[in-house]
């Protein structure tokens, strides 16, 4: 989800949110203001972006007065300025190592729009980034990674990031679908592109800009001319936005309710909706699914729909509303069907079930991602190297590998892992816990993928075999420690004296030599030894056998 030409657009708006003319106004000659200072048309932080790059664009704007100055506000301070990760020239995944620690690349949100950046910690208003890489060129070749930068008011040439090994982590920053969605704004600073909060970002949440009214159109983005760029948070703090929109929804309800009431009632044949309520309202609340009628509408997006409690429902997502809470692990939705569904992970059933495999679960979309196992089906695809999967999941985790992320921390020691199930057998050191237990033996161990290898033991099969003498084992280790047999490498050496060897057991026997440590006992007599080849020798005595010649 990349603009296919980002051009800034030339629409600005009052304090109301109309549109003005896109003319700066003209400095006031007085001299008690400082000559540093511009004046801008009243506007907030979120519409800055709109604004047709002027002939001063190494003034930056401060969005809590209003103003345009050389340098940093005198009032509010510097902008808090987060920079990307030096990367040496040459990467060809420059763009994905430039990425701050504080935030990662994973699958975006919205749908269809690939990879996307999100914060992993709470980001507040006046955070910049930047600025935007890419290659330089004169005109766009609709790469759609295009910013087009001005100087002195004219179009000069276009920073385009389509090459990873020259752009930098801003290329995934996808563009806003609803006003309610942008946390960021873009603004042309000596030259460059740089992006900057305009309002607090939770963790977790991605961040998103708005690339201008022209690529928005070609998106399909229909936004409300009296809302455009009236964000929820203006300067950090909530703006009236959510009470504007409920306002203009009332007044239409109203609306809505008074010419239904108007209308002349119809009469329907039993038989033919045999499935309609008998009562009035909930009759003509159906016969919208017929007719395709939609009279209610959201002030935010372009959402419509044919029921009061569908618009309700929908307009959670715009206010962050989650009404339905779990009793038993604390979850939130927006949405009772939501809960239903969660709900399921609580219960014991399992009704959704696998005809190839047997394989049940609890969730028609598990089922559904199950199958894709069997059809070879991979929707899932790494933007950054081959890997392929068939999970979101699967692939949010492989993301780590790239950004270098490792969410799970152990307590004790300080170890991280990008993976849960790292951490858990990790633990397991801690706590001496060893799970899988041999039935034949009783031995024990901490990992499923140790104890496979130990069953080899009690089994008869040997599927390993040398083939230069014919031995056979049952483990690939054996059997590379064994062809050291026939090779000269001699990897053991003594640090005592010159003594060299190829097996590590063979070393550990002879330092015994320079230990005076004698492990084997004589049982009879006491006599010690430091070989158990010598041992074996020295029991003839008492046993009264000889070694035939």
């Amino acid at each position: 989800m990349v603009p296919l030409v980002l051009k800034p657009a030339k629409r600005k708006l009052d304090k109301a949110g109309d549109q003005v003319s896109a003319k700066r106004k003209k400095k006031a000659k007085t001299l008690e203001k400082d000559k540093t200072e511009y004046l801008l048309p009243e506007s907030n932080l979120a519409s800055c972006m709109n604004l047709e790059p002027s002939d001063n664009d190494h003034f930056l704007y401060c969005g809590e007065c209003n103003k345009e100055f050389e340098g940093d506000c005198p009032v509010h301070g510097p902008y808090n300025f987060i920079k990307g990760k030096e990367v040496p020239e040459g990467d060809p995944c420059r763009a994905d190592h430039t990425l701050p620690d504080d935030l990662e690349i994973k699958t975006s949100k919205i749908f269809g729009a690939g990879l996307g950046v999100f914060s992993k910690v709470r980001l507040e208003s006046r955070i910049m980034f930047g600025p935007y890489r890419g290659d330089t060129i004169s005109d766009n070749h609709k790469s759609g990674y295009c910013w087009q930068i001005y100087k002195e008011g004219k179009a000069s040439h276009y920073v385009d990031a389509q090459n990873k090994a020259t752009s930098n982590w801003m290329r995934y920053i996808n563009c806003a679908m609803t006003e309610a969605d942008q946390n960021l704004v873009a603004f042309q600073y000596k030259g460059g592109i740089y992006y900057c909060t305009f309002k607090p970002v939770s963790p977790e949440e991605e961040l998103l800009v708005y690339y201008g009214d022209e690529y928005a159109r070609k998106l399909g983005i229909n936004r409300d001319k009296n809302l455009l760029f009236r964000p929820k948070y203006v300067n950090g703090e909530e703006s009236d936005i959510l009470q504007t929109v409920m306002e203009k929804h009332l007044k239409n309800a109203k609306l809505q309710k008074k010419n239904i009431e108007n209308k002349d009632e119809k009469e329907y044949n039993g038989e033919m909706w045999n499935n309609i309520s008998n009562n009035r309202s909930h009759l003509k609340t159906h016969m919208r699914i017929h007719a395709g009628e939609k009279l209610y509408k959201c002030g935010v997006c372009s959402y419509e729909c044919n029921q009061s409690g569908s618009l309700k429902t929908h307009m959670r997502i715009h206010t962050g509303e989650k009404p339905f809470k779990c009793e038993v692990c604390g979850y939130t939705c927006k949405q009772s069907s939501h809960m239903k569904t969660h709900m399921k992970i609580h219960s014991e059933e399992r009704s959704f079930k696998c005809e190839v495999c047997g394989y049940a679960c609890k969730l028609s979309s598990s089922l559904k991602t199950h199958m894709r196992i069997h059809a070879g089906e991979k929707l899932y695809k790494c933007g950054v190297c081959s890997y392929e999967c068939n999970q979101s999941g699967s692939l949010k985790t492989h993301m780590r590998i790239h950004t270098g992320d490792k969410p799970y921390k152990c307590e004790v020691c300080g170890y991280e892992s990008n993976r849960s199930f790292t951490l858990k057998t990790h633990m397991m050191i801690h706590t001496g816990e060893k799970p899988y237990k041999c039935e034949v033996c009783g031995y024990t161990c901490k990992q499923s993928s140790h104890m496979k290898t130990h069953m080899k033991i009690h089994s008869e099969e040997r599927p390993f075999k040398c083939e230069v003498c014919g031995y056979t084992c049952k483990q690939s280790s054996s059997l590379k420690t064994h062809m050291r047999i026939h090779s000269e490498e001699r990897l053991y050496e003594c640090g005592v004296c010159c003594y060299t060897c190829k097996l590590s057991s063979n070393m550990k026997t002879h330092m015994m030599i320079h230990t005076g440590e004698k492990l084997y006992k004589c049982e009879v007599c006491g006599y010690e030894f430091n070989k158990s080849t010598n041992l074996k020798r020295h029991m003839r005595i008492h046993t009264g056998d000889r070694v035939q010649e």
